[in-house]
């Protein structure tokens, strides 16, 4: 059972969260900020990609753009398709595809 309380009750228990949860967030904000500033590393493997019109590099799948959207299927085994949540991002890129796709 969940215990029911008064929502004056509820305030006095939900504020300190509420302010742990604002300081979780500007921490989160500041590592995000660091993890941007990494330095990064040159490519130097050719790396080849099974593409629904033959093999691309991964210089090709920019196709001359800034931004590359990777999208991670993970299926078990003998699977045939992606599972519903695995599918649904990429069965809405069409309104935000012309963003992406901006050199």
């Amino acid at each position: 059972m969940h215990e029911v309380v008064s929502r004056e009750q509820w305030l006095k228990r939900r504020i300190p969260l509420l302010e742990q949860e604002k300081a979780l967030t500007k921490h989160r904000d500041l590592v995000s900020a660091e993890r941007l500033r990494l330095p990064w590393v040159r490519i130097e493997k050719d790396y080849i990609f099974d593409a629904p019109y033959g093999k691309l590099s991964l210089s090709d799948l920019f196709r001359g753009r800034s931004q590359l959207y990777i999208k991670h299927f993970m299926m078990a085994p003998g699977a045939q398709h992606q599972c519903v949540g695995c599918s649904l991002d990429p069965d809405h890129m069409t309104d935000i595809l012309p963003h992406l796709e901006k050199p």
